[in-house]
């Protein structure tokens, strides 16, 4: 599906492939790439009822370690 998406081949080592997403992301959606994933990744937590993401399937937490490697960015 990136394929068809980026029309390219998608390649996970890609030198671009974050820039080439990012763009790919606010064309589909209209927001930046990043703040859209953390804003779905948020929606998604309000799901789980248990507390334990692991039980879940899809689960992320990963909008909090990228939350907290931004504040290092911005200094």
């Amino acid at each position: 599906m990136l394929s068809e998406r980026l029309n390219k081949k998608y390649k996970k080592n890609d030198a671009d492939i974050y820039q080439s997403l990012d763009e790919l992301s606010y064309k589909c959606r209209g927001h930046k790439g990043q703040k859209f994933a953390i804003k779905n990744a948020k929606k998604l937590r309000t799901l789980i009822q248990d507390g334990h993401p692991h039980n879940y399937n899809p689960s992320t937490s990963v909008d909090l370690l990228v939350e907290e490697l931004n504040q290092y960015l911005k200094k």
